[in-house]
């Protein structure tokens, strides 16, 4: 069955109930999906760069986790684990105005019926946060705070996104599915802002708009010859100079 035909057959199921598509039917390719969807949650969301940066092109193949560091901070703000498949396993991030600050998610991919099972621990709490099923190369999560699923897939052209449930069409909205990275959701356009240079072999310069980032001045963005990500200086100008150094550290044993 052909990439688009798998979310054909998912949306066609139009009168069905929410539930009706938590069903597991994953094939070799649903954890590429999954994982590259994890590579955008909550990753990005909590570093301080606004660089529309490729995480779905993270390449952590062989990595035994992976330990991120704001020079702002103290503390390392994001540490991931991977088992021996190359899959999370766990994800531990500093939420910097939240209180606890501290966030623990656990994966587990053995529990029945589903594709992944995520739990959430943060103070002395244990909860769980999301699931996850799989048509074939496409997921669905489902979450505790929401009646309605998302489903996650590869468009024709490798392009992985986001859809969203529509209530009224009973039915996923694939025409404003959202790309997960951001520079797929809005360096294509014209009608906004996306100045993304190439400076040298793995280094990268992205140029502020006040109108688009809120902040004048650039990020460099910096990998290694593994196409891995390895550091993001952010330079702030204006009103407000300032050099923030975001690094990624990877291990191997």
């Amino acid at each position: 069955m052909t990439k688009d035909s798998v979310t054909n057959k998912i949306e066609s199921a139009s009168a069905e109930e929410p539930k009706k598509y938590y069903v597991n039917k994953p094939n070799k390719d649903a954890i590429v999906t999954f994982t590259k969807y994890i590579s955008c949650f909550r990753f990005p969301d909590i570093l301080g760069s606004s660089a529309p940066i490729e995480f779905t092109k993270q390449h952590l193949k062989g990595v035994k986790s992976l330990k991120v560091v704001d020079d702002g901070f103290s503390v390392p703000v994001y540490y991931a684990e991977f088992d021996t498949a190359g899959r999370y396993k766990r994800i531990n991030y500093y939420e910097v105005y939240a209180s606890p600050p501290y966030y623990t998610l656990v994966f587990d991919y053995d529990k029945k019926e589903k594709f992944v099972e995520v739990i959430n621990t943060y103070g002395s709490k244990h909860e769980l946060f999301l699931e996850f099923y799989a048509i074939e190369d496409t997921i669905v999560q489902k979450s505790i705070y929401s009646d309605y699923p998302t489903m996650i897939f590869p468009d024709a052209f490798d392009v992985y996104k986001r859809a969203f449930y529509n209530k009224e069409l009973q039915m996923f909205d694939r025409s404003k599915a959202v790309a997960l990275d951001k520079k797929a959701q809005y360096c294509m356009s014209e009608v906004t802002h996306c100045a993304y240079s190439t400076l040298s072999k793995n280094v990268y310069r992205y140029d502020y708009s006040y109108e688009v980032d809120q902040r004048n001045g650039y990020e460099m963005i910096h990998y290694n010859d593994k196409d891995q990500l390895v550091k993001v200086e952010i330079h702030e100008e204006g009103g407000r100079e300032r050099l923030i150094t975001i690094t990624y550290e990877y291990y191997v044993d």
